[in-house]
This record gives C-alpha cells, sequence and structure tokens, in this order.
C-alpha cells in the first residue's frame, strides 16, 4: 500500500470516521484488487461521493469538490494532457474556466498530481473526485482506449512519439532526452537551459524498444543497429501548430538500454538584432565598428547551447547589405536568411567545413561564416580566408574570450598569424530571466556578497530579485533566458604577447589590467537591473 492510503486510513480511524475493524479490512481489499483506498471506499458505498471529498479535502489540504453525475465535459480538453497520462492516473478533463481546468479523477492521492497537471497545461487544475467506474466511463466515450489495445499498439508508439515532440515544442524546450531507468523511462527536457523531469507520459521499460525504433525509422537510422551511437535527423510537421520542427537526433548504447537525445531547432523563430542581445552600449559600438571591416576574425566563444549561433545570425543581419556577398558553412543551416548563400556540411561525402570554406574562395565573397573552428584545417583555412580580404566569423569552444588565441595556436596556427587575424573575440553564457509574475525583492546581506567574493561590486543593503516559483514559470521561479557577454578587442599589447607565446592566464590579466569587462562583470549589471538573480549568474560563471 501506497503512503497516502496508509496514512489516509490513519486519518480516518484518529477522527473515529472508520473502526480499526473496518480499517484492516479496506487493507486486505486493497491487497487483492490493488485499487485506492478512496476507490475502494466509493466502491464499498461506505460513503457518498460528497462525503469522501470532504475527507480528502481535510485531509491533504486540496480543495477537492464531488463529481456529479450528469455533468458534461469538453473532450477537445483531452488534447491538453497525454492519453497516457489520463489512463494511467484515471483523469478525465472536464471543463475550462478562466485560468482553471476542472479535472475529474479516481484517485487525487497520486504525488505532486496537480503540479504535473498545471506543468502540463498552464492552468490551475480544480480536482473533482469521482469513481473509477465513472472515470472509465468518461474514457470509453473517448478514442482513448483505442490506441492502448495490443492491435493498435503500433499506433499508440506513433502518437506518443508525437505527443512527446509537440509537448516539448510547446514548452519551448531546447533538447527530449529518453533514457532507460529501471522499470520506467525517463522523460526530460532541457527548458531554459536546465534539465526537467516530464510527468505524465507513463512510458514503460517493455515500449522502450519500439519507442526507440520509431525515433530511428523517422530520423533514417538502422534499425537493427543497436550496439553503435547513431545520428540523424527529423522533418517534423506539427499539425496542431501547423509548424514545421527540425530535429537533431543522437542514440547511444547504454548498458541499460539504448537512449535518445533530441535537439529542437525552432526555424520560425525571430532572429533578434545584436541590439537586442543585451550588450552594453560600449560593446555595441565596439562590435559594429569590427563588423565594418573589411578583413579580421571575429570569433563567440562558449559552450553547447550558450547563445553562440542566436549571436552570429545576428552579426550576419546587421552586415547583410546588397553591397555584400555572404557565404555560410554550418552543420545544421539553424536559419534561413534571405541574401545569404548558406551551405550545409555534409561529412558523409566529403562536404566538412574545411572544404566548404576552400570553395568559398572561389566565390568571390566579402564575409565568411563558419559554424565552428573544430580542427587544425579549418583553422588554417579560416586565418588564411582572413588575411586575404575577407570578414570570418566563427566560434571556438574556449572558456573565456582570452583562451581564443592559444586555441587557434594549439590548432598549429602560427602565433604570428592568430595575433594578426583576431579582431575580437566574444565570450558569453545564457542565464535564466527571472519570472516577472512572481520575483521577490529583498535587502542583499554584507555576508551573501562576501560568500560570493563580491564585496564591493555591490553595495551591501542595496535591493535584489530572487525567484519564488508560480504557475507561470511552472514553479521555477525563472522564464526565458538572456545573455551575458565578455567582449575583448585585440590591442597591440596582447598581440605581442600572442606573438611571444604567452598562456592564456597571463593573457588574461593583461586584458583585465586594460579594463576587460568579465562574464560575471556583465552578469552583475543584469542583477542590479533586476532581469536575474545572484545565484543563477554564479552557476554559469563558478569557473572564473
Amino acid at each position: 500500500m501506497n503512503p497516502f492510503d496508509e496514512e489516509f486510513l490513519h486519518f480516518l480511524e484518529s477522527k473515529g470516521i472508520v473502526t480499526e475493524a473496518e480499517a484492516h479490512e479496506f487493507r486486505e481489499i486493497h491487497k487483492e484488487v490493488h485499487l485506492s483506498i478512496p476507490s475502494i471506499l466509493l466502491a464499498q458505498s461506505k460513503f457518498s461521493t460528497k462525503q469522501l471529498s470532504e475527507f480528502l479535502t481535510e485531509f491533504t489540504g486540496i480543495s477537492i469538490l464531488p463529481f456529479l453525475k450528469d455533468t458534461t465535459f469538453d473532450a477537445s480538453l483531452f488534447e491538453l494532457l497525454p492519453k497516457e497520462f489520463c489512463v494511467g492516473k484515471q483523469v478525465v478533463p472536464l471543463k475550462q474556466e478562466g485560468s482553471s481546468l476542472q479535472v475529474a479523477m479516481a484517485s487525487p492521492h497520486y504525488k505532486n498530481i496537480r503540479e504535473e497537471i498545471a506543468f502540463m497545461t498552464d492552468f490551475e487544475p480544480q480536482i473533482f473526485l469521482a469513481d473509477s467506474d465513472t472515470i472509465a466511463a468518461l474514457l470509453e466515450q473517448t478514442s482513448f482506449h483505442a490506441g492502448m489495445d495490443t492491435e493498435a499498439g503500433d499506433n499508440r508508439i506513433i502518437q506518443l512519439v508525437q505527443n512527446i515532440i509537440s509537448f516539448a515544442y510547446e514548452k519551448k524546450a531546447s533538447d527530449i532526452h529518453i533514457e532507460p531507468a529501471g522499470n520506467q523511462v525517463r522523460l526530460r527536457y532541457r527548458i531554459d537551459g536546465v534539465l526537467v523531469d516530464i510527468p505524465g507520459f507513463n512510458i514503460i521499460k517493455e515500449e522502450l524498444p519500439a519507442l526507440i525504433s520509431r525515433i530511428k525509422i523517422m530520423s533514417g537510422m538502422d534499425i537493427a543497429e543497436k550496439r553503435l551511437p547513431q545520428d540523424g535527423r527529423i522533418l517534423y510537421r506539427d499539425e496542431k501548430r501547423s509548424k514545421d520542427i527540425d530535429i537533431r537526433v543522437s542514440v547511444i548504447p547504454s548498458m541499460k538500454g539504448e537512449a535518445v537525445v533530441m535537439r529542437i531547432l525552432d526555424r520560425d523563430a525571430v532572429l533578434m538584432n545584436l541590439s537586442a542581445l543585451g550588450f552594453s552600449r560600449k560593446d555595441l559600438k565596439l562590435i559594429r565598428s569590427h563588423l565594418s571591416k573589411t578583413h579580421g576574425m571575429i570569433i563567440l566563444t562558449g559552450p553547447t547551447g550558450s547563445g553562440k549561433t542566436t549571436t552570429l545570425y545576428a552579426m550576419l543581419s546587421e552586415v547583410n547589405t546588397p553591397e555584400k556577398k555572404i557565404l555560410t558553412i554550418e552543420d545544421p543551416v539553424e536559419y534561413q536568411i534571405d541574401g545569404i548563400e548558406q551551405v550545409q556540411t555534409h561529412a558523409e561525402i566529403g562536404l566538412t567545413f574545411a572544404e566548404g570554406l576552400r570553395s568559398f574562395l572561389r566565390h568571390d565573397p566579402d564575409v565568411i561564416m563558419v559554424g565552428e573552428i573544430r580542427d587544425e584545417e579549418t583553422a588554417e583555412i579560416a586565418v588564411r580566408s582572413s588575411l586575404t580580404g575577407h570578414l570570418v566569423l566563427s566560434t571556438l569552444h574556449t572558456n573565456d574570450s582570452t583562451s581564443a588565441a592559444t586555441r587557434l595556436v594549439d590548432m598549429k596556427v602560427k602565433p604570428y598569424l592568430a595575433a594578426s587575424t583576431l579582431s575580437l573575440v566574444i565570450s558569453q553564457r545564457l542565464v535564466r530571466k527571472l519570472c516577472e509574475n512572481c520575483k521577490r525583492k529583498v535587502r542583499v546581506k554584507a555576508e551573501k556578497l562576501k560568500e560570493y567574493g563580491i564585496f564591493g561590486k555591490i553595495k551591501a543593503g542595496s535591493f535584489l530579485y530572487e525567484p519564488v516559483g508560480c504557475r507561470e514559470c511552472n514553479q521555477t521561479g525563472y522564464k526565458g533566458r538572456l545573455a551575458i557577454f565578455e567582449t575583448l578587442s585585440f590591442d597591440d599589447k596582447i598581440r605581442q604577447a600572442i606573438v611571444e607565446e604567452k598562456s592564456a592566464s597571463e593573457i588574461r590579466k593583461m586584458a583585465l589590467k586594460s579594463g576587460l569587462k568579465t562574464l560575471l562583470d556583465s552578469g552583475l549589471e543584469k542583477v542590479k537591473k533586476g532581469f536575474t538573480s545572484l545565484e543563477e549568474v554564479f552557476r554559469v560563471t563558478h569557473d572564473f
């Protein structure tokens, strides 16, 4: 017996509502039929639905109302909740009024059931208690069970994959993680840069192979190959929203079974301009001055998912004029921009970043964008392109702006070439924005500032904002993300240090003495303006 049922029985006993003998009888019935205690009490006609609703309300502290037999329900509301959730947890959405969603359920004891429904629907659930037969009858009136029998098993898996992708898109997730976990399958979405467990789909272990096979078929993989990692791509049409969704798929064979990650690329996302990204006025002026040059390299650095591509596209939009020929080589092409020739890499046929770059030089470009400098050959051609009169934009995987030059040198670029071609490096991270609906103003204490090592950067006793959590932000306290930046323009001193092969730490010390504003400085500015919290800034800048 689960803890809720046991505690509810103890509650009824302590109130004298049931006797010890009756409680023992209900426990024995539970062992035989495996129904929840509320369902057993209703089935035994021990109490009316109204009485049991009142007992449950007092016990849980949640308002639970009795379901009336003549209550009608809106079948279209089933689109708000996954089939698996409704059938598995015996839930029926009834009616939506304003920000409230009325739901009937036979077992309102599931842990966090209200939070799960609120997360999936963006409505505040109002619980109505109904017996199991009533719930079953309501579900029978829908097409739910059509996909739940053996004959329609394939249809269920197809629908399940569609629901997972569609729900992820609705929640603005960047990635979908499907992983084996004991007797269940763990489903998580990365939302605003943080992985979140997604309740409600109730995928069992036995369904995982069919689920993985379906995803492999959709992404053009070999469904028979289960020993090696595979990568693929899905062009998914969300009919509900009339949206085309581009999805990158990766499957790996773990000890517990195959695991999948699907990265969602929203081709309909609105491209941001430079001034909307959150750069300071000084940085914005500096970036635009470098973009106006006819040669040189502008490099963006940061980990995967730090917003580098968004910034690159904003830069491309800035220089995209009829007078300029712009070529890009990308993996993948995330957004299509009019007036720019964009090339997708295809390593399997030999179209790599390096090969694409090599061919670009014969197409008379003014601006070249390379999605990422990954290897020595790409680095060498990118540097040569910059030296021959082209403005080159690209990305590198380094922790900060001052490590970009030494990273190129590590890729066998001669130090004097790295020094002469690099003109601007921008390191960036994404921090979560505080939810405007629930953020709370607090007075920051000196002890906290000392703990973070920023005493003096922020005045003790000043007002900052902290996360709280509400329905609008799925109880996280954050909604959306914004970028923080570290912008380094290469002066003569730094160029000479690169030629002399000084270490990244030595170059950083020089840049700081010259007034470099770090990622932390940028983050603290956002904290002072109430956009994010101290904790969030230090979460993404703790390595500095």
